[in-house]
């Protein structure tokens, strides 16, 4: 797999036979540029060159975002406009997850062994 340099960003390219036009994907940080097969590497150099501020612009919207949720102890969930924090209390004896307003933060009484994606599960069910 081939790269392209632009600036401090590398752009890695990624051909295909079924493509017929080119484009520029921006996932996760990480710039691609998707081109035919037999399109020469000239082209797409040009046309990421040419999107260089597309690119850029691009990127900083994706380093400005807020950090994905965690669902652990203390982080703030946000609810009905405004922002509590997280109390994850484990008991032994119970089957599932239970989820409360409590004075100004979410509490969730959980099994032990309790993971992120079932918190984030009853909250959106809660």
């Amino acid at each position: 797999m081939s790269t392209i340099k632009i600036n401090d960003h590398s752009v890695a390219v990624v051909r295909s036979a079924r493509r017929k036009t080119i484009a520029i994907k921006i996932q996760d940080g990480n710039v691609t540029v998707h081109l035919p097969k037999l399109m020469p590497l000239w082209l797409a150099k040009q046309f990421v060159m040419r999107k260089q501020q597309w690119i850029e612009d691009k990127l900083k919207k994706f380093q400005q975002r807020p950090p994905k949720r965690q669902f652990i102890e203390g982080e703030l969930q946000p609810f009905m406009g405004e922002q509590y924090p997280l109390h994850i209390i484990q008991e032994p004896q119970r089957q599932r997850l239970h989820v409360l307003l409590d004075q100004q933060k979410l509490v969730i009484m959980a099994p032990p062994n309790v993971t992120a994606l079932q918190i984030r599960q009853a909250l959106a069910r809660w």
